[in-house]
């Protein structure tokens, strides 16, 4: 029977981890671009613990710099609005699927895949922000975290229809709890108060014809999320393989020749990154 019980949904949001004050008021900063470089940095600088993974990633060798940052000041600028959101989500995301057991491990290979791939196909499209698009990518099912944290028993009975009756994901859902990890995404955008950006790809990533702003970067996310499932990145066990949306690939400028190139690029991305699709 479909889970109808707004209370019970209500209580699942509400148990869902916030977010720390600093962390918060960064992200609100983030998307807003009245706050300035100096703003963001300030914030950033509040707090020892993001300060160091700030100051630790802008000095990796991905960015190529010959000297060290050693300040919030320093540091911020490297990473950019783009690169500070993919930091801090990732954390946040990564923190919430540890306590999920089983599922949250597949949660995060999948998420982490398809935030690889997005960043990749980004780079190739020459879409203007492959940071955004990871961090699309990383948060695209972040819905699921409710559905597996709080209805653990109805989450079984969906991964059942999943891998032994092969429904689609998003329609198994609905059927058991009456909601989809869609509607889901757009509470714990909310609660996160994450980007319009972001909230929109976790909001219309299964219902592509519904988005009416950027749909380039939805698309990004839509093809690099079935070449993940397609590679052994699936956010469910044995699930079966995802077809390729022509919509997607007419939108895109894609054939089904460069489709199998892509597949290839992504199944080298996913296991040259083995270390990072795993929860330490």
């Amino acid at each position: 029977m479909p889970f109808s019980s707004n209370k019970k949904l209500s209580k699942a949001i509400h148990d869902l981890p916030g977010l720390p004050d600093a962390l918060a008021d960064l992200l609100v900063r983030l998307a807003d671009d009245n706050f300035s470089m100096q703003d963001i940095s300030a914030v950033v600088a509040r707090d020892p613990g993001l300060t160091a993974q700030v100051i630790k990633r802008s000095n990796s060798a991905y960015f190529g710099f010959v000297w060290k940052a050693s300040t919030a000041d320093e540091a911020a600028p490297r990473l950019g609005r783009s690169g500070l959101m993919e930091l801090v989500l990732g954390d946040q995301l990564g923190a919430a699927c540890a306590h999920m057991g089983p599922g949250g491990n597949l949660l995060w290979r999948h998420s982490m895949a398809t935030a690889l791939v997005s960043r990749r196909l980004a780079e190739r499209l020459k879409y203007e922000d492959p940071s955004l698009a990871y961090t699309a990518g990383l948060m695209h099912d972040a819905g699921k975290l409710v559905i597996n944290q709080s209805f653990t028993a109805e989450a079984a009975e969906i991964h059942h229809l999943v891998q032994k009756m092969r429904w689609e994901i998003a329609e198994s859902e609905k059927h058991v709890l009456g909601v989809d990890h869609t509607e889901m995404g757009l509470l714990v955008a909310k609660k996160w108060n994450l980007s319009k950006q972001l909230s929109e790809i976790m909001t219309l990533h299964h219902r592509l014809n519904a988005v009416k702003n950027n749909r380039r970067l939805l698309m990004i996310v839509a093809l690099a999320n079935a070449l993940a499932k397609n590679c052994g990145a699936a956010s469910y066990t044995d699930q079966y393989r995802c077809e390729y949306t022509p919509d997607v690939l007419f939108y895109l400028n894609l054939s089904q020749a460069n489709v199998a190139t892509l597949e290839k690029d992504a199944a080298k991305i996913i296991a040259d990154s083995d270390d990072l699709l795993h929860l330490s």
